[in-house]
C-alpha cells in the first residue's frame, strides 16, 4: 500500500507541473516570437536594399531621409550617377556629372546577401529551438499518459487482490469463529451433564441421610 501510494503522489505532482505549464504563461515562447518577427523585419530590410542596388538606386541613410536631406535626392539620376554641383563667387555654377560608382555597388550587393544569410541562419536556429520545445511537450504528453494507464492498472490490480484478500478473511474468520461457537456449545452441553450428575449425586446422598435418622 505505501508503494502504491507513493506512485499516486509521484504522478499527482508530475500532473501539477503540466497543469502549470499549460495554463502560466511562458516568457521563452514570447521571446522567441519576438526574435522571429525581428528576423522576418531584417529579411524585409536587406531584400528592399538588395532590389534599390540591383535597380541602381542610391542607398540613403536611415538618419540622412529621417532628416530630409534633399541634396542626396537632387544629386541623384536615372543611371546611378551624380550631378555635382561646382562654382565661385564669379563665374556661373559648372555642372558635372560623375560616373557611376559601379565598385561600391558591387561591395554593397555582398553586403545584403551576407546579412541576409546570417538572419536566415538565426530565423532557422530559432524555428528548430521552437520544434524541439513542441517535440519534447509532445514526448512529455506521451510518457505522462503511458505512466498514468499504468498506475491505473497498478491500482486496478491491487483493488482486486485487496478484495479476493477481504473475502478470503472473512471466509476464514466467519469458519474459524462457526468452529469456536461449536466447541463452546459441546463443552457447554458437557458442563451441564456434569452438574445434572452432581446434582443428582448429592440428592442422593441427602435421602440417605434422612433415612438414617
Amino acid at each position: 500500500m505505501r508503494d502504491i501510494h507513493d506512485q499516486v503522489v509521484s504522478v499527482v505532482t508530475q500532473l501539477d507541473e503540466w497543469k502549470l505549464f499549460r495554463t502560466e504563461p511562458s516568457a521563452n515562447r514570447d521571446l522567441m516570437s519576438i526574435r522571429r518577427l525581428e528576423c522576418e523585419l531584417l529579411q524585409a530590410k536587406e531584400i528592399y536594399r538588395g532590389y534599390r542596388v540591383q535597380a541602381g538606386l542610391f542607398l540613403e541613410d536611415p538618419e540622412s531621409s529621417v532628416l530630409g536631406d534633399t541634396s542626396n535626392a537632387e544629386d541623384t539620376d536615372v543611371t546611378g550617377g551624380r550631378l555635382l554641383f561646382i562654382g565661385d563667387n564669379s563665374s556661373e555654377n559648372t555642372i558635372v556629372q560623375s560616373p557611376p560608382a559601379q565598385e561600391s555597388s558591387a561591395a554593397q550587393d555582398d553586403t545584403p546577401v551576407k546579412t541576409t544569410d546570417r538572419e536566415e541562419s538565426s530565423c532557422t536556429e530559432e524555428s528548430d529551438t521552437e520544434s524541439y520545445v513542441k517535440y519534447d511537450f509532445q514526448q512529455f504528453k506521451k510518457v505522462f499518459h503511458r505512466k498514468m494507464d499504468d498506475l491505473l492498472a497498478t491500482l486496478s490490480q491491487a483493488q482486486t487482490l485487496m478484495e479476493s484478500r477481504i473475502l478470503w478473511d472473512m471466509n476464514a474468520n466467519h469458519q474459524k469463529l462457526s468452529d469456536e461457537v461449536s466447541t463452546l456449545s459441546s463443552q457447554m452441553a458437557e458442563l451441564v451433564d456434569c452438574l445434572k450428575k452432581l446434582g443428582a449425586a448429592k440428592r442422593g446422598e441427602n435421602i440417605k441421610k434422612r433415612r438414617l435418622l
